[in-house]
């Protein structure tokens, strides 16, 4: 059964990470609960709502180094994401089992176009995210720019995923993505029924950056759908902002990368998976400096001070982050340590 928990967008204040919040209330610097990690920025997709494509294609250097370096730390999760396609790098399944190796949280994102070592990804990952953003091939050519032949060989991917997790009886939860706007509004069902049929444990909608398109009358037909095997998730908190004019953005400061932070291809440290390549917002580089030295040194303290919004798209990853640290702060939540 898909823990839904996971997914939701408080979760940083879930029971495992609160001992870590409230040392940060206290003041103290406190280490990373979730890292995202760039293999590379090589990508064999076209899609429209990419964020990369910053930066020069590279591949990571010494990946197992610095997995060992945010182990160290006590760093909670790595989320192997892009930058660019990461199971183009051969090294992903390797790192992936090494993650886990070390006592952390392993996830994977990807296009689904690779499989590459899927038992080992399967075996060592906690959850796994296909980005599909499509229910047909006329779909996949607006949302990833591909060929029908491309889309086949994802959905036949996700298969193969599904059918070695159930033979092998393993514990990660497989999902696949979809990005909404008015474009893509129609295939949310058909996409919810196709992903059903296939047997993955979810489906998750997010809209595109800077899009305000609601989904909730789509959303209820989809729900419909759900089962004790199969949920529908949705990023609330976001289709929730887009309703207000500052789309819930009532807090001055960005708490939530006092608790995530994203390593690109490049080594480059920034402070947040939306600031990949703005080199203003890079916090130091792994191929000079160790990441404890780059977490804890003053040009770190410096970026975040100087963050105000006006580089960050309103639907951030931080901002139902930020609003529950922002309310304790402010006292109107409380931290329950039961």
């Amino acid at each position: 059964m898909t823990d839904v928990a996971q997914f939701s967008s408080d979760k940083i204040l879930n029971y495992k990470h609160i001992g870590r919040v409230a040392e940060w209330i206290a003041g103290k610097n406190v280490a990373p609960i979730t890292v995202e990690l760039d293999m590379c920025n090589n990508c064999n997709h076209k899609c429209r709502a990419c964020v990369g494509g910053r930066t020069n294609k590279e591949h990571l250097r010494e990946p197992f180094k610095i997995v060992e370096q945010l182990a160290k730390i006590g760093c909670k999760g790595i989320a192997i994401t892009g930058g660019g396609e990461s199971l183009i790098d051969k090294r992903t399944p390797d790192v992936i089992e090494y993650i886990k190796k070390l006592g952390m949280d392993a996830a994977l994102i990807t296009n689904g176009s690779i499989l590459r070592e899927p038992e080992k990804i399967l075996r060592n990952c906690t959850w796994l995210r296909v980005s599909l953003d499509a229910s047909n091939p006329y779909e996949y050519k607006y949302t990833h720019g591909m060929s029908p032949k491309a889309y086949n060989i994802v959905i036949e991917n996700i298969k193969m995923l599904v059918k070695i997790k159930r033979e092998n009886k393993f514990e990660c939860t497989i999902g696949v993505g979809f990005t909404t706007n008015e474009e893509t509004l129609g295939g949310m069902l058909s996409f919810t029924k196709l992903c059903k049929d296939i047997g993955v444990d979810y489906v998750q909608f997010r809209p595109y950056h800077n899009d305000r398109t609601l989904i909730y009358n789509e959303l209820i037909d989809c729900i419909r759908l759900e089962d004790d095997k199969f949920k529908v998730l949705y990023s609330k908190h976001k289709y929730d902002s887009m309703k207000r004019n500052d789309y819930g953005r009532y807090y001055k400061k960005c708490y939530g990368i006092n608790f995530v932070t994203t390593i690109m291809a490049t080594g480059d440290v920034s402070v947040c998976c939306h600031t990949r390549g703005i080199t203003k917002y890079t916090i130091g580089n792994l191929n000079e400096n160790t990441f404890e030295e780059i977490w804890n040194s003053q040009k770190r303290q410096d970026v975040i001070n100087s963050i105000d919004f006006k580089d960050c798209p309103p639907l951030c990853r931080c901002n139902p982050m930020n609003q529950y640290l922002y309310d304790i702060l402010q006292g109107r939540e409380h931290i329950n340590y039961l």
